[in-house]
């Protein structure tokens, strides 16, 4: 599985909503266009959760 470091800026861009993803695996790249986003708040949502009990620790 991979991993990438977020910014707390680009979390913020979640709020907002996902319109695309794409994935580039050697030799292709998959890419989607969504026509509504369904994911993006609740990732941002989920973020601020994980974010506030890493505080309560």
């Amino acid at each position: 599985m991979a991993q990438f470091q977020v910014t707390e800026l680009e979390m913020a861009l979640f709020k907002s909503g996902i319109e695309k993803v794409r994935i580039s695996t050697l030799p292709t790249t998959h890419e989607h266009i969504f026509q509504k986003d369904k994911i993006g708040a609740l990732i941002y949502q989920d973020y601020l959760q994980t974010k506030m009990r890493s505080f309560d620790f």
